[in-house]
């Protein structure tokens, strides 16, 4: 009988690499192998992902700017199977109604969500769509909505909540720079975020990711240059302004942003040229500046970023005209160069990137 050792959320359960023997009706097991909670159905006599898990072996790519350009959005949602060697990914589902580039993307480890966006005729999007884990066909459709319409805005989140901060308000008689940090709380069923703070000034273009304590928006562009601030959030973050805490080695925009366990990753573009460092930042990054510890294998830009518990992926974007598919790099990451795995099935810019990687269930 294996040893019962007490996970940080779940309690008591099997903690191995192999299926438990004799199991029973609702018992709990995480695989370490392919770190995912699973429970015992008894009436099909399997193991089935756990709800609060089953995301975790998966990242999404949703939406974007196909080659014909962004006139005509991409609906699709890709999904890649982590650890993503060498292989294809292929749509999954759909977007509903109008279509997301330029959005934001969070997740709980029950769901993902694409925050916002752009629409041709609309500009500024404020609807929320939601997925559930593990996405397999079907639609992210909308489940509610932000206070103020947004695109360019960037969005990470906690284990209970998910955030989208600044952006780019635009209707038919007004246009803005946005500094408001809105919240939402998972599993957010339905509602309008809520307002809850804001950054340190107006930004559009930044990136993001989180720590399991805070949450990261990264460069942008204030309405006169690209910057190189990092505004840091502490969770759960119900009020207040964010925290200019430390930069980042050069000022930048449209980047992609990832994390492990350890450390935040940016990578993409650079003072308006493209650039092939990856930046790297140690939680909690209270100050100081990031460093750069190795390269991509394309300097890519209008790409996006997400991650499982052990590599980094940069999904899509170009290279001097030149779409790029996927870019890989393993954690911690501390010298080399990241390598090109697979492929999408519909190569595009400015996606959303949704990982199911959760603090609480994927980090154990």
């Amino acid at each position: 009988m294996p040893a019962i050792v007490k996970h940080k959320k779940w309690g008591p359960e099997f903690v191995q690499d192999v299926a438990p023997s004799n199991p029973r009706n609702g018992l709990t097991w995480f695989d370490t192998k392919d770190n995912e909670l699973k429970v015992w159905d008894a009436n099909s006599s399997s193991w089935k992902w756990a709800a609060t898990g089953s995301g975790a072996r998966f990242g999404y790519v949703c939406g974007g700017a196909p080659i014909s350009g962004p006139t005509t959005p991409f609906s699709g949602i890709q999904r890649i199977d982590f650890p993503f060697q060498s292989a294809v990914a292929l749509q999954v589902g759909n977007i509903e109604g109008k279509q997301h580039i330029f959005g934001g993307g969070c997740n709980s480890a029950e769901h993902g969500f694409i925050i916002s966006g752009y629409d041709n005729t609309e500009k500024s999007l404020s609807t929320i769509k939601r997925f559930d884990f593990p996405f397999q066909s079907g639609m992210a459709e909308v489940v509610g909505n932000t206070s103020t319409p947004r695109y360019y805005g960037t969005s990470f989140n906690s284990s209970q909540h998910g955030f989208i901060s600044g952006g780019y308000y635009e209707d038919a008689t007004a246009v803005m720079h946005l500094d408001s940090i809105e919240r939402i709380a998972f599993p957010f069923n339905s509602g309008t975020a809520s307002s809850v703070g804001s950054l340190t000034e107006p930004k559009i273009s930044s990136s993001s990711c989180n720590s399991s304590q805070h949450g990261y928006t990264i460069g942008g562009n204030d309405g006169t240059a690209t910057i190189s601030v990092v505004d840091r959030v502490e969770f759960p973050f119900n009020s207040g302004t964010a925290a200019h805490v430390s930069n980042m080695g050069r000022t930048g925009q449209n980047a992609g942003s990832f994390n492990s366990s350890q450390y935040g990753f940016t990578i993409g573009l650079a003072a308006g040229v493209n650039h092939s460092y990856v930046d790297r930042f140690s939680f909690p990054f209270n100050s100081g500046t990031s460093s750069v510890s190795g390269n991509l294998r394309y300097a890519v830009e209008q790409s996006k970023a997400l991650n499982s518990s052990t590599q980094g992926y940069i999904v899509g974007g170009y290279e001097s005209g030149v779409y790029i598919n996927v870019q890989i790099l393993n954690f911690p990451f501390d010298s080399g160069t990241a390598e090109r795995k697979g492929v999408l099935s519909a190569v595009v810019t400015y996606p959303t990137a949704i990982d199911g990687v959760d603090f609480v269930t994927q980090f154990v």
